[in-house]
């Protein structure tokens, strides 16, 4: 009953890998995408039939993302820029580079940069090198050390409260897209960033993003800007990622291993061994149980996990599995062996006991003979089963004077030293058996 349940057990979780595995190859997905209202992309999802994130309207602004490029050198104290490649107006220099602060800018700043009109200062930025630039207006936080540095200049500078200068974004010293200029606008070839969500900037270095590849967005979802007016690319994917084909790899490895586990390795019902036999049915249920459920985090729970840390998550499991089994295996066949022992040691006993049934003591004519006779058969018929050789050999020697004591029924003498033999020998045994 027990290995008909396993089987059946196996067999359902066959089906629903088979379920899977060609659901996955049929059955399709979008990336879930964010759009701005009444934008070419909002558009396009709706006529593409995408799975649609909801952002409420008041973080759109939030969401407006402009990557800057700089030419910097680093000194000992940070980065000093020396010049911004773009063609942008509005610049917000970063407050940091690569994980290295922005501390300055450099002489040649405004010479390599002249586009720029309004640009916006992190209060790391301590010292500004340049010559003052009259097109140029600066925005610097309340509490930055250029006010006092730069008072005695002709700068053109605008001081922000906390409040306003929270509002804009110094963090965006990285640019995490690979990109191509093309005809005044931005292409976006691939993101390198290690975000799930990923959100498409309306410029880099002053221009704007145009043009998105889905074939770079097989992410938990997408954010796509207002700038963009062409989306190129497959809009839907199949379940069957590298990380979800591996699973249903390991799980099918699973279910085989369990089905040649219950119906090869381990034996048919044995009442000598049957809790150890119930321990490997449980082992390999479990082992196919907890492959399923890591399966099921992966591909609920943590969709990006690594292909690599995921084989060697599923090896250890295997493993486990394989030693346990071994481990079980090796511990049935010990206490099978001891059974089959006790047993063998235990047939001596019965053998005597069924010899004293034979034997009639009514021959004997001493009283006290005959009374210390029975005593002693008395004593053998409850005799313990045999747990040592030594045991055992005694019982022999038990069993062929008895066999002596039917044959000499007639000879009160020989039987006289019988029933002292077994009477020693019942002494000898109870001393091993102690022992």
């Amino acid at each position: 009953m027990k290995r008909f349940v396993c089987n059946l057990i196996i067999g359902i979780l066959t089906i629903l890998l088979a379920v899977i595995l060609i659901g996955g190859n049929i059955w399709t997905r979008s990336v879930p995408v964010a759009t701005v209202r009444g934008s070419y992309a909002e558009q396009y999802a709706q006529d593409n039939h995408l799975q649609l994130l909801d952002i409420p309207d008041s973080l759109n602004s939030d969401l407006d993302i402009q990557y800057e490029e700089f030419t910097y050198n680093i000194s000992e104290n940070g980065i000093i820029i020396e010049g911004y490649n773009g063609v942008g107006n509005n610049v917000v220099v970063p407050h940091t580079i690569n994980g290295i602060t922005v501390v300055a800018l450099g002489t040649d700043f405004f010479i390599n940069s002249d586009s720029i009109t309004d640009l916006y200062l992190p209060l790391s930025v301590y010292a500004v090198e340049a010559s003052h630039d009259d097109n140029c207006e600066l925005y610097l936080n309340s509490h930055s050390p250029l006010i006092d540095a730069l008072s005695d200049a002709d700068w053109n500078i605008n001081v922000m409260a906390d409040s306003e200068y929270a509002k804009v974004n110094y963090e965006l010293g990285e640019i995490p897209f690979l990109y191509n200029y093309d005809n005044g606008g931005i292409e976006l070839t691939a993101y390198t960033g290690s975000d799930s969500i990923v959100v498409i900037p309306s410029h880099i270095n002053g221009y704007p993003v145009t043009t998105v590849s889905f074939e770079m967005c097989s992410y938990s979802g997408v954010v796509f800007s207002n700038t963009v007016n062409q989306i190129t690319g497959k809009t839907r994917q199949y379940y069957m990622v590298p990380i979800v084909v591996l699973e249903i790899i390991a799980c099918g490895i699973a279910t085989v291993a369990a089905a040649i586990a219950i119906n090869i390795f381990i034996p048919r019902r044995n009442k000598t061994a049957d809790i150890l036999l119930l321990s490997q049915s449980s082992v390999t249920l479990g082992y196919v149980i907890i492959q399923f459920a890591v399966a099921l985090c992966v591909l609920f729970a943590v969709k990006n996990l690594n292909l690599w840390v995921g084989m060697i998550i599923n090896l250890i499991i295997f493993v486990m599995f394989i030693i346990s089994i071994i481990l079980l295996s090796g511990s049935r066949k010990h206490i099978e062996h001891t059974v089959e022992k006790q047993t063998g040691l235990s047939q001596s006993v019965k053998e005597i006991k069924s010899i004293c049934r034979g034997i009639n003591l009514d021959f004997i004519n001493d009283s006290d003979l005959k009374k210390k006779a029975t005593s002693v058969i008395d004593d053998i018929k409850y005799l313990a089963p045999s747990n040592t050789r030594e045991v055992a050999d005694i019982d022999s020697k038990i069993s062929r004077a008895l066999l002596s004591l039917s044959s000499e029924n007639n000879d009160e003498p020989k039987v006289r030293n019988i029933i002292d033999e077994l009477d020693l020998l019942i002494k000898q045994r109870k001393s091993h058996s102690i022992r």
